[in-house]
């Protein structure tokens, strides 16, 4: 289920425009007699409420995605969505003016994401402190909180205007220096595979803080297209070794035995 308020300004009309409906084809039904089994289509459950509107989808989650936070904040609205299914799976959003602000797991509030994730977290704080496990109250008491605006079980029994909408297209994937380089890793042919060998190596030893001159040597010829040779190799595989063993020791849950000697020779050098 999700429960979805949009403040502003705004209509039923301009909201089934924005989820890509046709206003011309909303209809009248009661939401307890939603069939999801026979939907192909997203259904929304719509009433307007002082100068916002109310959303209900009674077996969906379109109002969890980011597309769709956007698009019904428009240019100057504001959006909160509280979602979650059967599975405990869950979100709780809010976005404005076009943009995601903060969205949050109801379960894991802590881990929260947006353009200030922090924003609703005077509010939520304190009402996540005495919920206990009862985060979806928690999340519909934030909506209301935000609105004014309450959902109760008369909702569901009253015949509310309803549409629906085809899915909004997810956004296209954002390019990323990290998406290159894994697809350069798959790319055996590509000569600029060396580079990215070379890139994720030096990642890893700055992780790791291995300041190793035998590995430096590797990244560098890595990084230049060049052959490393045998001596560095060896001296490579050794650290490499030595760090697996290490790791075995500190970690009482793996079985403790000996690398096999062809498990830490197998390099990408």
């Amino acid at each position: 289920m999700s429960w979805t308020v949009v403040t502003g300004g705004v209509n039923v009309e301009s909201a089934v425009r924005r989820l890509g409906g046709d206003p011309g084809k909303v209809v009248r039904q009661r939401p307890v007699d939603d069939d999801y089994e026979q939907q192909t289509y997203t259904r929304w459950y719509l009433d307007a409420s002082g100068s916002g509107v109310t959303l209900l989808e009674v077996n969906g989650f379109q109002a969890s995605r980011p597309e769709v936070l956007r698009r019904l904040s428009g240019t100057v609205n504001a959006v909160y969505s509280a979602y979650w299914n059967i599975e405990n799976d869950n979100s709780f959003g809010y976005a404005h003016a076009g943009e995601v602000v903060t969205e949050f797991d109801g379960g894991d509030p802590l881990q929260r994401w947006g353009t200030v994730p922090d924003a609703l977290e005077a509010q939520r704080g304190p009402l996540w402190a005495t919920a206990g496990e009862s985060w979806r109250a928690a999340m519909l008491a934030l909506v209301e909180i935000r609105t004014g605006v309450r959902l109760d079980f008369s909702w569901f029994e009253r015949p509310r205007l309803t549409v629906l909408t085809p899915e909004i297209p997810s956004d296209p994937p954002v390019p990323t220096p990290e998406g290159e380089i894994v697809d350069l890793l798959g790319q055996k042919e590509n000569p600029r595979r060396h580079a990215a060998l070379a890139w994720l190596a030096q990642i890893l030893a700055d992780r790791f803080g291995l300041n190793d001159p035998a590995l430096a040597r590797a990244i560098e010829a890595r990084r230049a297209n060049v052959r490393v040779d045998e001596a560095t190799k060896r001296q490579v595989r050794n650290t490499t070794r030595n760090l697996v063993q290490q790791m075995l020791a500190r970690d009482e849950t793996v079985p403790q035995k000996s690398t096999r000697s062809g498990d830490a020779d197998r390099q990408p050098w």
